[in-house]
């Protein structure tokens, strides 16, 4: 017996070793910070909008390209500029086999802008009017004013059940009852477990199960993948962890540019970054094709605008700043910075960062390309809460942040508009344009397409111009994965809707 069982050893070692991995029928990817929460209405973190999103459907949603399309509404009209005509799908249920109507499409919205509800997209929906059933199958919204972002701000209102949800039991963020290509089976400490909803009027995924798996170390996440115990890792490494698996037979990567951006803000306050063309200086002295290539092992493009080549609004012919240090020198001439014999410096300047080792290795690395100019900066570094507090406070002459998913292009109002000087929105640079207030009121009261593309065209144009930001890069997603995983499709987004089409072949 004894015998027979050191001969069977190494059989079910064997056995053991050929049959580790994932289930078959079930995608396992591993992420880096937990969803935060499971209600649409409650869903603000990155993470908790791309789960959630694979489990809701609203009246329309974001494409691979970032334009929208209709999602439980086949299609729109709009009989004047503010107001928008549904028209809704046949036969839609939510998960527990409760056909959709628009009664649940009425409570969605009446929710969202309920002070009781306390959800942090209120201020989004508040600009609803109205919202009107005119038969079972139309919805109409009617906006106060006429507004050109409504559509994007409608892509997160997904839409939930009213019979399901208790907000005192916060019922839907424990049980999720949604209407999506996912429905809702389990959540654990560190794992979420969804499965395929049969029949779904979109797309019903290949695989039976996605498994989300929360792993915050990032050397654990890498083990866990080496080992087979995860098939897909997606946006969630280190950019220098990649080399780990380039030419490796039982992995493979993609990679796709993605629409967050990163840039150098300035305090146009301060009396020497105010002037224009020190500021060009700065923007002519950064080697930003050498920072991408050194600091983040290639995985970004140089920026030439806060919206991605990928954004449909996007605008190519701008002005650019090559990496130039001739012309940097003249500028900060010409702005009454010349070197000078005896001087140490043509001036001084502060760049405040966070601690994170990125963040602060790219600030030294700026400091270092910027001393050729002969302009010294001190880097400052702090912890997050410390740092954001003085980007908001304006307290900083220099500093580093990034927008992420910049889908909209309303965002040139929030940053960049006179109006928008902390604390009432983001323009942290305190920059002051008439024409830019003029056009990104105009841009937001525009809903024509068209018109709309040539208004942030102009935006664009007159922002490289200005020079309030100086633009460095958009980052490349990734993606590792198994080599048995098919049909892996990167969005700009970093959406997981493109999971619903992986499959996985036997190994």
């Amino acid at each position: 017996m004894k015998r027979l069982f050191i001969l069977l050893c190494p059989i079910l070692i064997l056995f053991q070793a050929c049959t580790r991995g994932t289930p078959q029928d079930a995608l396992v990817i591993a992420i880096e910070s937990p969803v935060k929460n499971l209600d649409p209405r409650f869903a603000t973190d990155a993470y908790s909008q791309r789960v959630v999103e694979l489990m809701y459907s609203g009246l329309v949603r974001l494409n691979e390209k970032s334009e929208i399309v209709g999602d439980l509404a086949t299609h729109w009209d709009m009989p004047d500029d503010k107001t928008y005509v549904f028209h809704l799908r046949e036969g839609v249920t939510f998960h527990d086999g409760t056909p959709l109507t628009v009664e649940d499409i009425k409570y969605t919205f009446a929710s969202l802008v309920d002070p009781e509800t306390g959800s942090p997209y209120k201020t989004a929906f508040e600009k609803i009017e109205s919202v009107e059933a005119t038969d079972s199958k139309t919805i109409k919204l009617t906006l106060h004013e006429v507004n050109g972002a409504f559509l994007i701000d409608l892509t997160v209102a997904r839409i939930i059940p009213k019979h399901a949800d208790d907000l005192k039991t916060q019922a839907l963020n424990n049980h999720p009852i949604g209407n999506g290509p996912y429905q809702f089976v389990k959540k654990d400490l560190n794992k979420i477990t969804l499965k395929a909803f049969p029949n779904h009027f979109w797309k019903t995924p290949k695989l039976g199960q996605l498994i989300i798996r929360t792993v915050a170390d990032d050397t654990t996440r890498i083990a866990l993948l080496k080992k087979k115990e995860v098939d897909l890792i997606q946006n969630a490494l280190p950019s220098d962890a990649l080399k780990q698996f380039v030419d490796k037979e039982d992995f493979f990567i993609q990679k796709v540019p993605s629409l967050t951006y990163k840039y150098l803000g300035m305090n146009l306050n301060n009396k020497i970054l105010k002037n224009k063309k020190v500021r060009g200086a700065l923007a002519y002295a950064l080697n930003t094709k050498e920072i991408i290539q050194y600091a983040l092992d290639g995985l970004a493009i140089p920026a030439t605008s806060i919206l991605s080549p990928e954004s449909p609004f996007y605008e190519e012919n701008t002005q650019k700043y090559f990496y130039d240090i001739k012309k940097a020198k003249q500028l900060l001439d010409e702005a009454g910075y010349p070197e000078l014999s005896g001087r140490s410096y043509r001036f001084s300047l502060t760049f405040k960062t966070s601690t994170a080792p990125e963040a602060l290795s790219i600030a030294k690395i700026i400091a270092n390309q910027l001393k050729k100019l002969n302009i010294n900066v001190e880097v400052v570094s702090n912890e997050w809460g410390t740092f954001y507090s003085d980007i908001k406070n304006g307290n900083f002459e220099l500093f580093s942040l990034q927008w992420v998913g910049v889908t909209e292009p309303d965002i040139f109002y929030n940053v960049f508009h006179s109006s928008m000087i902390p604390p009432h929105g983001a323009n942290r640079g305190y920059y002051k344009n008439h024409f830019i207030d003029q056009l990104t009121e105009q841009g937001r009261k525009t809903v024509d397409l068209k018109k709309r593309k040539a208004i942030y065209s102009q935006i664009q144009k007159m922002i490289a111009q200005d020079l309030p930001y100086i633009h460095l890069w958009h980052q490349t997603y990734f993606a590792v994965a198994q080599k048995n995983v098919q049909n892996l499709i990167l969005w700009p987004t970093g959406s997981f809707i493109p999971l619903v089409d992986c499959t996985k072949v036997r190994k």
